[in-house]
């Protein structure tokens, strides 16, 4: 029996993570922020940063093109996600060179647009504003 190359884990995974995403924004607790037109929460802009920018922009990427994060912009923490906020939503929303185009990541409209609240919302690490 052969094992599946990490290209067809990887291939399966993407799919698999925005179904669970997508879950958790449809199933979250009553007490947490409405999403629709309200505050953004920091976990869902971390989990859309994860998902669909940390395969490249990591100290070790995953995307088997890169061996070391492009200008080395990683996101591997929080800290780095705050304090590079203006840049994400530049490339991601304004400019959407990021993810670049025909690459094998992409990026919803909706996901770009939660991006760019949560940044002029004030880009803070929770969505109640605590630092």
């Amino acid at each position: 029996r052969r094992e599946p190359s990490g290209r067809a884990w990887a291939s399966a995974a993407i799919p698999l993570a925005v179904s669970i995403l997508a879950l958790g924004l449809l199933s979250a607790p009553r007490g947490e922020p409405a999403i629709a037109g309200g505050q953004v929460p920091f976990t869902v802009v971390r989990g859309i940063v994860e998902l669909r920018c940390s395969a490249c922009h990591s100290r070790k990427p995953t995307d088997p093109a890169f061996a070391a994060a492009p200008n080395a912009v990683a996101f591997d923490s929080a800290e780095e996600v705050v304090a590079r906020a203006q840049m994400i939503k530049t490339s991601t929303v304004l400019a959407r060179t990021m993810p670049p185009p025909g690459h094998r990541i992409r990026m919803t409209d909706e996901e770009r647009a939660l991006i760019g609240r949560w940044v002029d919302q004030g880009a803070r690490p929770d969505a109640a504003g605590r630092q």
